[in-house]
């Protein structure tokens, strides 16, 4: 269905959805370099836009399919989305930004 859809249709906070989830379902078929590019390819837009709140969403999303996928990049994901995140106050990056840290804890990321 996501193939269906042309994201140069859509505004452009949908296409940086529509990027991320793509890159996400990349992830979890077990691709996750192509995933990896595709996240970062929808933070760099919403970045131009400049939409923190958007960017920091996906820079989350991606890091938490870093740790989940076990990629030797998960420790250096996790400390970029959580500077991101650090820059927007709006609940739902609060609530990821938690979730992630406690991925984190529990996968004994090294964050040094």
């Amino acid at each position: 269905m996501l193939k269906r859809i042309d994201p140069m249709a859509a505004d452009d906070l949908a296409t940086v959805t529509l990027i991320a989830t793509e890159g996400l379902l990349l992830f979890r078929k077990g691709f996750a370099i192509a995933g990896r590019n595709l996240y970062l390819d929808a933070i760099d837009l919403a970045a131009r836009k400049p939409n923190v709140h958007y960017a920091a969403l996906a820079a989350l999303r991606l890091a938490a399919e870093e740790i989940r996928a076990d990629t030797n990049t998960k420790s250096q994901s996790f400390k970029d989305a959580m500077k991101l995140a650090s820059r927007s106050d709006e609940p739902d990056v609060r609530h990821l930004s938690a979730r992630l840290s406690l991925m984190a804890k529990v996968a004994k990321l090294d964050l040094d």
